[in-house]
């Protein structure tokens, strides 16, 4: 199975055909040693990935500190407050930690941070598709002008960034996405790639607003951040902690949203019918962003630490052992979907249909899915109502090869026809 493994984690091959390899040889849990000091397992089944998320006394979150992604220089005081600002975030925190910070995380996205939320959506939906007709060509490339608009224009308005510095907002939040790249820089030879320093300055420009939002708040989430009592005095180091998780919302959300985007208008340009029926029936977008959710989710592995000696899929897992979670492979899984490698957009609208594992069950949720759907469902609806019939573009579409955690495109060349 190494050789299946290796091909899979350089992201560089076709993923569907290796994860099912991997997911109905033996037990679906594989073992590979080229991941850490320890190794580490994989998991390609439905039913284990589902064990794992809803078993949080047996398998962690583990520390960002002893992740590939923290591999940074210690003398260099840039790189220790990237390390110190994203180790701090929920999704490195366990037990009572990890509740807190959920718990101030939820409560922001309620009251009138939440209620805002619909119009930012909307408005920054409106805001991108007016540009496309503003710049008048024919043919786009989707993945830059579209997709990875949209969810940084929202998080700016969600936020309450000021409007003059929403540019800079915008090439911060793009730094931000490539900082947990470890490997060396091509042009530099240094261990992390030269975009911790503008990662590092959009967190002193929220730092400075969390500032201001405490001596004037406002309907915005940083305001509502500022004001929960989890992040009290009592609490230790408050405004790093506050940062931490603002700077998770921009790195996750952006990024799975942007890939879900075009991950959605993909299938649209494979499928002409199902483009056609979403133009002409609108309300059944929902629908298909659940299916694509399943079918081909922005993120394809997560991972958990095992907390204590265990059994998985006949191995021993020992204690501190990195247990990896193939989701696609889980969505295509033939003993929980019917028609497993078939779109259909019907499949989530029964009310007994089993579930995906693209946001994660269990404590570990994805606490902005509703966000992340919201933008994918109104940016097509808009897409789709002003250019109905779009086909490929002149050039082929160029698939994200860099890694197999998220998989999108890097590229997506769309012709728009009204």
């Amino acid at each position: 199975m190494d050789d299946l493994i290796e091909r899979l984690l350089r992201g560089r091959d076709d993923p569907w055909p290796l994860y099912d390899r991997l997911r109905e040889s033996g037990t679906g849990v594989h073992f590979y040693a080229g991941i850490g000091a320890r190794g580490a397992y994989l998991c390609f089944r439905h039913a284990d990935i589902t064990r794992i998320h809803h078993s949080p006394e047996t398998f962690g979150a583990g520390d960002f500190r002893s992740a590939s992604a923290a591999v940074h220089d210690p003398a260099d005081p840039e790189e220790r407050r990237f390390v110190d600002i994203w180790s701090r975030q929920a999704v490195f925190r366990d037990g009572a930690g990890h509740q807190r910070l959920r718990r101030a995380l939820k409560t922001a996205f309620t009251g009138a941070a939440a209620e805002r939320i619909p119009g930012c959506v909307e408005h920054a939906s409106d805001d991108v598709i007016a540009r496309l007709f503003l710049r008048g060509r024919s043919e786009i490339e989707f993945m830059r002008e579209v997709a990875a608009e949209v969810p940084i224009a929202v998080s700016a308005r969600v936020l309450g960034i000021d409007p003059a510095d929403r540019d800079r907002f915008r090439s911060w939040c793009q730094a931000l996405l490539h900082t947990t790249d470890a490997r060396p820089c091509p042009v530099s030879g240094s261990p992390r790639p030269p975009r911790i320093a503008p990662a590092n300055e959009l967190v002193d420009h929220l730092r400075a607003a969390l500032h201001a939002r405490r001596r004037a708040p406002g309907p915005d989430l940083i305001s509502a951040l500022a004001r929960s009592p989890e992040f009290a005095p009592a609490h230790a180091d408050g405004d790093a902690e506050i940062l931490a998780q603002i700077v998770l919302i921009l790195a996750a959300g952006n990024d799975a949203t942007a890939n879900l985007l075009g991950n959605a208008v993909n299938l649209l340009l494979d499928m002409p019918g199902l483009r056609t029926r979403l133009a002409e029936e609108p309300g059944r977008i929902g629908a298909a962003v659940e299916e694509v959710l399943r079918y081909a989710p922005p993120v394809h592995m997560t991972c958990r630490v095992a907390l204590r000696d265990v059994e998985l899929g006949g191995h021993a897992v020992r204690r501190g052992t990195p247990v990896i979670q193939a989701i696609p492979a889980a969505n295509r899984d033939p003993r929980v979907f019917a028609e497993p490698h078939v779109f259909r957009i019907d499949r989530f609208t029964r009310g007994d249909a089993p579930a995906h594992v693209s946001f994660a069950p269990g404590r570990h949720h994805c606490i902005g899915d509703h966000l992340a759907r919201m933008q994918a469902q109104v940016m097509l609806a808009r897409f789709l109502a002003h250019f109905p019939r779009i086909t490929r573009g002149s050039l082929p579409a160029l698939p994200q090869a860099d890694g197999a955690h998220a998989r999108g495109w890097k590229t997506l060349p769309v012709r728009l026809r009204p």
